[in-house]
């Protein structure tokens, strides 16, 4: 955790309403932490950064540039 304290990074807790929501574009790996991670996204009308090429064509996905 300190190496990222200076990088401007929010962590964001897992809530009720990301455990509740249903991915609107389901995965077909069916990996449930990859789920969770994108439930997350969607939930906060954000993109999951990731290098995982099972994922990258989700669209609450996106590779780092």
């Amino acid at each position: 955790m300190r190496i990222l304290a200076g990088q401007s990074i929010d962590f964001l807790p897992f809530s009720a309403a990301h455990a509740a929501a249903r991915l609107l574009e389901p995965i077909s790996h069916g990996d449930p932490f990859d789920d969770i991670l994108l439930v997350q996204a969607q939930v906060e009308g954000l993109k999951l950064l990731t290098r995982d090429v099972k994922l990258l064509s989700h669209p609450f996905a996106i590779r780092p540039s």
